[in-house]
């Protein structure tokens, strides 16, 4: 996409050369995403502008491969004009002194530049262009440079460290309703900056609880989320998998449910299920989140509770409904029928059926 915005934004390819002090004329240019030099590598992008060639290797996660720096400053070295390699990362790299040398020796400049430094070269994310959308897009994948912390900053960092705290206590809350599922199975918690969670268990089966900071990892501007998840140590993973309806090649695809009001998954833990947390509690004093008080309808409730029933209907909710040839929801069978079909999803659904078998006993 990066190659698409130069071809088409020419002044986007201007900044960002100037910004590199490469800068060239581009009112004629030639971005090619498909040219392979002599020794068989395909560098991501090259651009001739005006007698210059510049080669842009782009690195996300994984590394440079063991001679792929010097294959292409080899390559550099035969042409004429002024060139250079450009190494986009994500994260900050340290180019190793002796490629810098053969930079020199070859005549091309060896440039390392970072994905975040890219985006305050193209434009404005507000700008009705091209250029405007890639930099939303970087936004939206954490590609672009941080604001820098001010005092406000770390005042909030200080409040939500002591609103983890809070969300632990809250988390410990459900031991005793969790008991009433799985006698005897042990608690423990953790959290990291993305989620807090508590998992409980009986050795063979694990039933989890988290309050997600977002909804995704990588989209951390989303709401915040809930996974509860129930994990069988004795079945296999494609077990798990068919737990929520998902095979190898997409078993990263999560599942909207109406009948949920969220969606069903695997999370890094087994079969999960996630919603927005507003959508479980909503009460804003913890007496009324961890002790039962009375509802509108007459009824005792409470939130921790409420999030304990959620889980424990969990495999309940997740067969109460199958996807017919159309897509749409199709109600549960009746008498007999609805006998095989609970034998069929119970053999489906291993991992979820633990829960109920466990309580059962």
């Amino acid at each position: 996409m990066l190659a698409f915005l130069w071809q088409e934004d020419r002044g986007a390819l201007a900044r960002w050369l100037d910004s590199l002090g490469l800068g060239t004329d581009v009112s004629e240019v030639e971005v090619e995403t498909q040219f392979v030099i002599p020794s068989g590598k395909r560098p991501d992008i090259l651009i001739r502008a005006n007698g210059s060639l510049i080669l842009v290797e782009s690195k996300l996660s994984a590394g440079f491969g063991e001679t792929q720096i010097h294959d292409y400053l080899d390559f550099l070295g035969g042409e004429q004009g002024s060139r250079a390699l450009v190494l986009l990362t994500l994260r900050p790299e340290v180019v190793p002194i002796e490629y810098a040398d053969e930079g020199d020796r070859t005549g091309g400049s060896l440039i390392p530049t970072r994905w975040h430094d890219l985006a305050e070269g193209l434009g404005e994310p507000g700008e009705e262009a091209l250029a405007g959308d890639f930099i939303q897009l970087l936004i939206r994948e954490g590609l672009v440079k941080p604001q820098g912390l001010s005092a406000a900053d770390w005042e909030t960092w200080n409040a939500g460290y002591n609103v983890g705290l809070r969300v632990e206590a809250l988390l410990s809350e459900l031991d005793p309703h969790v008991a009433r599922i799985l006698p005897g199975a042990k608690g423990r918690s953790n959290s990291t900056k993305f989620w807090t969670w508590r998992v409980w268990s009986t050795g063979t089966l694990d039933v989890g609880f988290a309050f997600l900071a977002a909804e995704w990892m990588d989209r951390p501007r989303t709401s915040p989320g809930v996974h509860c998840w129930v994990l069988n140590r004795k079945a296999d993973d494609a077990a798990g998998m068919a737990a929520v309806g998902v095979s190898a090649a997409n078993r990263s695809h999560w599942t909207e449910s109406p009948q949920l009001r969220g969606v069903y998954g695997l999370n890094p833990y087994g079969p999960a299920v996630g919603r927005v947390v507003l959508d479980l509690f909503t009460a804003t004093a913890f007496t009324n989140r961890c002790t039962r008080r009375p509802t509108s309808s007459g009824k005792r409730s409470n939130s921790s509770a409420h999030a304990v029933t959620y889980l424990r209907v969990r495999r309940r909710n997740l067969s109460r409904f199958e996807e017919d040839g159309a897509g749409r929801a199709s109600p549960l069978p009746t008498g007999r029928a609805r006998a095989r079909w609970n034998r069929r999803q119970a053999a489906e659904l291993p991992l979820l059926s633990g829960v109920d078998k466990q309580r059962r006993r």
